[in-house]
């Protein structure tokens, strides 16, 4: 019975009813209108996400913006973890004047150690500041994107370039190059 029931559902579900013809011209006549603000919100909401609304290339965009969220937190996560180690590698040295370090931090000055620190949190707060920078990438490729989108590069649009010469009154030739744009 569950196999008939199986069955029946599988051929069942291919099978539609007929459509009007005139509904279909319709839907297909219809022009999605992208709205660039409405982009720009989307990404602001979800990064990549206003690059899938805008439906151009967005399979190799999202990747990419992910991608360099992912980066950027690594880069962070590791500067981070360097810092955290100098900065208590300097403090144990500086509050406490018997402490002897070990491994491979027991071979450099306090100064170096003191430099070490210093590059590392400039690295973590450039890394903060370069994913921020890279969270409004996403916003502002996805509003271009949408405003592109709607560009029209039909024929109606040409740029032609030609030589042109010219005579004057006092029987002279000018030469020079004319340029047309019609649109």
């Amino acid at each position: 019975m569950r196999l008939l029931f199986f069955f029946l559902l599988v051929i069942g579900w291919g099978l539609n009813a007929q459509t009007d013809s005139l509904e279909l011209k319709e839907d297909k006549d219809s022009i999605r209108v992208i709205i660039p603000k409405k982009a720009a919100i989307y990404s602001t909401i979800l990064p990549g996400m206003g690059q899938v609304y805008v439906g151009k290339h967005w399979y190799i965009k999202v990747p990419v913006i992910y991608g360099g969220f992912v980066g950027m937190g690594m880069a962070i996560n590791y500067n981070h973890s360097r810092f955290i180690t100098y900065r208590n590698e300097y403090r144990n040295r500086i509050n406490n004047p018997d402490f002897v370090s070990t491994g491979d931090l027991s071979v450099l000055s306090d100064s170096s150690v003191k430099s070490r620190r210093d590059e590392f949190r400039r690295y973590r707060d450039l890394n903060y500041m370069l994913s921020v920078a890279w969270y409004g990438f996403n916003i502002l490729e996805a509003t271009v994107s949408a405003h592109l989108s709607q560009f029209d590069v039909g024929d109606d649009l040409t740029l032609n370039i030609h030589p042109y010469q010219s005579f004057s009154f006092d029987r002279s030739i000018n030469n020079g190059i004319q340029v047309k744009l019609t649109f």
